[in-house]
């Protein structure tokens, strides 16, 4: 397969953030200072999605990142999680309710992580001129994706908060600055393989615009560099505590 201008969703991937590159433009000594003075982390994510039609050319391209956790889903007595809401990748296996775990293509190469329900940023993925190699990308099959909507109804239907509590809380765009666990979705719209539309996250997708949302302050979101050879930029004992990305975020856009 030929390199790809932007990364393909529903494959996992190392990103860091890019701080310098996102003040850049105020013209602002001090801010640029403080992002020069920032040391960000390389983060696990999965791409759950893109946000908006992708075009060759562009410097950036706007997706949906869900970071990925060395440990259960911390409890969130306010949203209604528990930290069993949450699947093992393979080959870790470990879930207090005996969840199987989800099966990436090719093997996936860390024994510890999970996907945590309803946790995901937006963020823009920075354009490479040598492009993305996708061939090698580790990822989730059509079945896996459906095994992982199935888990997420589980969850949701212990949840005493309703998916519209949720989707009103953290839709907001304020809440791309302010709100330490970020949007919370857990799937978007998405087409199958074999061309059958599926709804697996409601009305989120349906309220952004293919062609980009202009009510969203594209400032304030991550831009990251990304990278699917994951192993060349993280052990297993590096992989950052996942709340790491939003607080880089917010030290940024503050």
């Amino acid at each position: 397969m030929p390199l790809q201008f932007c990364p393909m969703p529903y494959r996992y991937a190392a990103v860091r953030m890019d701080p310098v590159a996102m003040v850049k433009h105020l013209q602002d000594p001090l801010a640029l200072a403080a992002a020069r003075a920032m040391q960000c982390k390389t983060h696990l994510v999965y791409v759950d999605s893109d946000l908006e039609l992708p075009f060759p050319g562009k410097p950036w391209y706007r997706f949906c990142l869900c970071p990925i956790g060395t440990s259960l889903r911390p409890e969130d007595k306010e949203k209604g999680f528990t930290p069993d809401m949450c699947i093992p990748i393979h080959p870790n296996q470990r879930h207090p309710l005996d969840r199987p775990a989800l099966r990436p293509e090719p093997a996936f190469p860390f024994d510890n992580c999970y996907h945590w329900i309803n946790f995901a940023i937006y963020a823009r993925v920075r354009a490479r001129a040598e492009g993305f190699e996708d061939d090698h990308a580790i990822r989730l099959s059509v079945a896996q994706r459906w095994d992982m909507e199935g888990y997420w109804g589980e969850d949701d239907a212990r949840n005493a908060r309703t998916p519209e509590d949720l989707f009103a809380q953290d839709s907001d765009a304020s809440s791309l600055a302010s709100d330490s666990g970020s949007l919370s979705v857990s799937f978007m719209d998405e087409v199958t393989e074999d061309g059958a539309a599926r709804d697996s996250c409601g009305d989120l997708l349906r309220q952004l615009n293919l062609f980009g949302d202009p009510t969203h302050d594209i400032e304030l979101f991550p831009l990251v560099d990304l990278w699917f050879e994951i192993t060349d930029h993280l052990n297993q004992e590096d992989i950052p505590d996942p709340m790491e990305i939003f607080k880089e975020r917010d030290e940024i856009v503050k």
